[in-house]
């Protein structure tokens, strides 16, 4: 808050008696002073809880907030899309859509397929294509966290 702010608040009374280097004009300097950075924290919290804004740490924090692990080695760009993208997953978690989603987010490769086969009711088959070879136990890490708790899975490469 500026000085003139402040005398703004004042009662008229005490700013019609008020002149410029009195004692008053130095404590609404002060007031001023002291007020400063709360305003200026206050004017960017919406920063402070925008993952594409926020510091780093802070979005870690928020990651664990909305479930993500950001210690699964995912750069620090998916972990801040999986943060902003954490309620629409969270809504859709436990299907093949909402799997492959984070995988795709987390690994930065496109082309996951999750099937069930017939054969094995409540088994998932994760396909991972060849480009997430490299990153084959960050994607089981992740189905292993992702998948409903009643089912088992297996990852396998495919070439596409």
């Amino acid at each position: 808050m500026t000085p003139t702010e402040i005398f703004r608040l004042l009662p008229d009374v005490i700013r019609r008696a008020a002149s410029r280097d009195d004692p008053l004009d130095t404590l609404v300097g002060v007031m001023s002073a002291m007020h400063t950075p709360t305003v200026e924290t206050l004017d960017r919290l919406d920063e402070a809880f925008d993952p594409q804004r926020a510091d780093e740490d802070l979005v870690r924090m928020l990651a664990y907030w909305v479930g993500v692990d950001p210690n699964d080695g995912v750069s620090t760009a998916a972990t801040r899309a999986l943060v902003a993208r954490a309620a629409v997953l969270s809504r859709y978690r436990g299907t093949a859509w909402a799997l492959v989603q984070h995988l795709e987010v987390a690994t930065d490769v496109r082309g996951f397929v999750v099937r069930e086969p017939e054969d094995q009711p409540f088994h998932l088959v994760v396909e991972v294509p060849t480009a997430a070879a490299g990153q084959v136990e960050r994607v089981r890490r992740i189905v292993a966290r992702e998948k409903p708790a009643y089912a088992t899975f297996e990852v396998v490469e495919v070439e596409r």
